[in-house]
Order: C-alpha cells, then structure tokens, then sequence
C-alpha cells in the first residue's frame, strides 16, 4: 500500500497525519512493527495447514520488485522480493530463515522431474542421505562430487534439495491455495487453484458444436451459483457463530471461558421458564489465533 493510500485510508478513520510522518513511522524505529509483523506470520502459519499465497509486480526505488502475499482468513502478511521462483517461496513460506537442504528420496525423484541427466542423479545418488545442509556446504558437496556440473543442472538439484528439505519440517505447509504459476507447484503436499483461477479454464474453452457451447454455458452457470451457494453459507456461519442461541437460564453480565468472553443480553421482560436466551459476539482475547473453544451456560441455581 503507497503512502497517499495509507494517508487517505487514516482520513476515512479521523486520524490527521501528515505524508511525512506517515514516511517517518515507515521507514525509521522499524523494530516494533517488525517484531508485530514476526508474531503474526508464526501464528498465521501455525494456525492452519493450509495457506494462500499470490504475488504481483511492484517498484522499489525505481527498480521492479514482488510483492508476495501470503494469507488465510486469520491474517495477511507481505513480502517484497527480488525475484519469484521456488526458491523465493520457500523462503517466504519459511519466513526468511536460514535455506537448508537435503538430499533424499523425495529430492531423487524430483530431479526425475526436472528432467536431469542420469549421470548427474547418480553422482547426487553418491552423497549423504538425511542430513541437513547449508547452501555453501551443499555447493562444495556437489563441487566435490561432480566438477563439471552445469549451470541448469545445479539449479534443478537446489531447487530439489530444498523442497525435500522442507517437507521434512514437520510444520511445513500441506495445502497450498494459489494460481498455477510453476514457482508454486511442488511446494507443498498439494496444489489448489482459488474459484477464480479454476473458472478461466472453462472461460478459455470456445466449443465447436452449438450443443457443446449449451452445455457449457450451462455448466457455468451450476458452476458459480455453487460459488455463490458457498460463499453465503460460509456467511450463515459466521453470524451463526458471532449469534448463537443458547438454550439455558443464565443472568445478564459476562461469561468467559480460556481467554474467550461474551456478553449476555436479557429479553426486556422477566423470562418464562426455558426461555432462550441470546450469546452475542463471542470473541478471543489477548489470543495470537483463533481456536474454538465450548462451554455451558448455566442459571444462577445450578451454579450453587
């Protein structure tokens, strides 16, 4: 997000502030934000199994950068990076820490995939299995294993030994939700495409046959009424979460359970015997990320 945009968004706030403190908070005592920013991206990827990530072209002192976005319905989070390649979304799924690879199974095969030479797979056949290794260490390993390895070569066998060690994690990302760009294929267990990206193949198709065209017209229209189906039931949800109704007596005040509170609102009236009564937005407090937690409403006699 640009400054004037950061600017305009505090406006629609009430917040008055200049372009140049706006600039001054962004670029200098940078710590704070990035121990929040540090914080936020462990809960994000601690959350879930899966994670949403995409990326776009952006400019950084004149020159053109990527911004990734890497996200799922808890958080967001931003990276710009030099370039765009597996690489680059590792390091981004793995926040920035030290690159490790390791050679395996897993890396053997891919190199399979990449379409090395048998000779170069079986020198990579030769080195030690099962260990964790830094890029430098990895580079004289294979400098001492295969000296005339070539350029393309080499890439394929960090690109392969860094995959393979990052599903060695044990919190590695299983599901990835993201376009078919290649650097995100291979990156975790499994590969989705968002509803968008999913619904250009059918756009891209161009049928022949007048019938066929009907079909798919038809097809199409099944297709997004799902989405839409989808979407609102993914709303119905959450209102039934942030409103539910809770069939047991209880007095007005407050209600909490580890770490989570609620409100709870009495009729107007003196309540009848099995009156419902209504727990309104539930929330987490002091908490890095969601986790659902029960427990009952009881009346003041069954608390005695």
């Amino acid at each position: 997000m640009t400054e004037p945009k950061i600017a305009a968004l505090l406006e629609n706030v009430g917040i008055l502030i200049s372009d140049g403190q706006i600039s001054k908070l962004l670029t200098s005592s940078q710590e704070q934000f990035q121990q929040e920013k540090e914080a936020i991206v462990e809960a994000g990827l601690n959350s879930s199994r899966w994670q949403h990530i995409d990326d776009t072209g952006t400019r950084v002192d004149g020159e053109n950068r990527h911004c990734q976005i890497l996200c799922n319905p808890l958080y967001t989070a931003y990276f710009t990076t030099a370039r765009k390649d597996r690489l680059t979304i590792l390091d981004v799924l793995r926040y920035g820490r030290e690159r490790t690879f390791r050679i395996n199974d897993e890396a053997l095969g891919l190199l399979g995939q990449f379409g090395v030479s048998q000779r170069v797979q079986e020198g990579v056949r030769q080195l030690p299995f099962h260990q964790d290794w830094s890029e430098s260490e990895l580079n004289r390993r294979l400098a001492d294993q295969i000296p005339d390895l070539g350029v393309v070569a080499h890439e394929r066998i960090v690109e392969a030994a860094a995959i393979a060690a990052y599903h060695a994690e044990a919190g590695h990302v299983r599901l990835l939700l993201c376009d078919d760009a290649k650097q995100f294929k291979l990156v975790a267990d499994e590969l989705a495409l968002c509803w968008i990206h999913d619904g250009r193949h059918y756009q891209s198709l161009d049928p022949c046959v007048a019938l066929h065209g009907q079909w798919l017209d038809e097809f199409r229209k099944r297709y997004w009424d799902y989405y839409k189906e989808l979407r609102a039931y993914r709303q119905a949800i959450i209102r039934r979460f942030r409103c539910t109704i809770m069939r047991r007596s209880w007095e007005p005040g407050r209600a909490s359970a580890n770490g989570w509170s609620a409100t709870v609102r009495a009729p107007n009236k003196a309540p009848r015997p099995g009156t419902r009564w209504k727990l309104c937005w539930v929330r987490p407090r002091n908490s890095a990320s969601i986790s659902f937690t029960t427990f009952a409403i009881v009346s003041p006699a069954q608390r005695k």
